[in-house]
């Protein structure tokens, strides 16, 4: 499983290496190692024939939804795709399994318990969402993206972390725990990367384009993208919507200034310092 995994994150790192199809006449890297950690991940049981035809299913449609030239077609397959990679977010998508790293464990005494899982839907739903609809920083834009999400990341935190700590929901707990990288590992390839795909790249810029140059374009959109961002997170409360939708505020500005790659950056930061820093995910009631 652990393979499937590696060569998942290894596809999206691959998107930012430089590929043209007109210089060179093989598929571009991260379709080959795409490709293979599903090969890895249908060996190891991780997904099943169903799981393969939905992601066979989201790969065309987020294709299409670039590439057929009639706009309806185009709007039909985006909605198409943006359905389905929704229910892979969510685990909806029969076929496809999770891999449990750690079951029922308490990071710190005052911590409520967590199981962390390595969700292969979401990280192959993230992959063909960045690699086929989101656009890139040029390879010399990188560090000034990287060094921007960090710096939005770390500001925003102040706001969110610190308030969902003075409403009690958590408590410092600062910590080094075994399964600190793998957390790191899924928080950033199968978490930030599909959740800053859908809600920045593809619908804050979405809005963006569709609002053109109205006044409205420079806000709105970071607007409507937080809002469905923290109700995305309604699961976990309402504390956690408003920490959420205040958190996509930073997330949007860090993408509209330094593209996805910012945004990614800057989730992750957010993240981290809840996990390293406080109680996670939240203090034992």
């Amino acid at each position: 499983m652990a393979v499937a995994f590696l060569l998942l994150a290894t596809a999206i790192l691959a998107i930012w290496l430089p590929w043209s199809p007109d210089r060179h006449r093989v598929p571009a890297p991260w379709v080959v190692l795409a490709g293979a950690a599903v090969l890895a991940a249908t060996l190891s049981g991780l997904i099943e024939a169903a799981g393969l035809l939905a992601i066979a299913a989201l790969w065309a449609l987020c294709a299409g939804a670039v590439h057929l030239r009639q706009r309806g077609a185009r709007y039909a397959a985006a909605l198409g795709a943006l359905t389905l990679a929704l229910a892979f977010t969510v685990h909806a998508v029969p076929g496809v399994h999770a891999w449990v790293v750690a079951d029922q464990i308490r990071l710190s005494p005052d911590s409520a318990p967590m199981t962390l899982r390595l969700n292969f839907d979401k990280g192959v739903a993230g992959l063909l969402l960045l690699a086929l609809w989101c656009r890139h920083r040029p390879a010399g834009y990188l560090a000034r993206s990287l060094l921007l999400g960090l710096g939005v990341g770390l500001a925003t935190a102040v706001p969110v972390v610190g308030g969902v700590w003075a409403s009690g929901f958590i408590g410092f707990a600062t910590k080094l725990p075994a399964v600190a990288p793998a957390w790191m590992f899924a928080n950033v390839f199968l978490t930030c990367v599909m959740e800053e795909a859908l809600f920045r790249g593809l619908l804050q810029e979405r809005l963006a384009l569709a609002l053109g140059p109205r006044p409205s374009a420079r806000w709105l959109p970071i607007a409507i993208a937080s809002l469905l961002f923290g109700l995305a997170h309604a699961g976990g409360g309402p504390a956690l919507v408003l920490a959420a939708g205040l958190a996509g505020v930073g997330y949007g500005l860090a993408y509209r200034h330094g593209g996805i790659e910012a945004a990614i950056v800057a989730h992750f930061t957010l993240n981290a310092v809840h996990f390293f820093g406080f109680t996670y995910p939240y203090a034992a009631r």
